[in-house]
């Protein structure tokens, strides 16, 4: 068995914080009312679906903007560079 680094320990309680706050903390499932389980549980599960889904959707979502700069823009410069572009501003928006 391995021992964490500091920074995993500290990610580790970010993380565990974190759960706590959102009311993901499936891992404590034993604490909650019994009647209240199940739907913790189904809530928690719909709110990590929820999340990969809008996570699928935005890395998606940036690579088509990639894309879509590399075919009207080229590849000559940059995006960060192409953003100070008065061209890119306008096709942009």
């Amino acid at each position: 068995m391995s021992i964490l680094t500091k920074k995993q320990k500290r990610l580790v309680k970010e993380l565990e914080q974190l759960y706590a706050l959102l009311s993901l903390d499936f891992y404590s499932i034993k604490s909650y009312p019994k009647q209240r389980r199940t739907v913790l549980l189904e809530l928690m599960q719909r709110a990590t679906a929820r999340q990969e889904v809008v996570t699928a959707y935005t890395h998606i979502d940036e690579y088509l903007a990639s894309e879509l700069c590399v075919h009207f823009f080229g590849t000559k410069r940059n995006f960060g560079q192409l953003w100070k572009t008065k061209k890119f501003k306008s096709q942009v928006s």
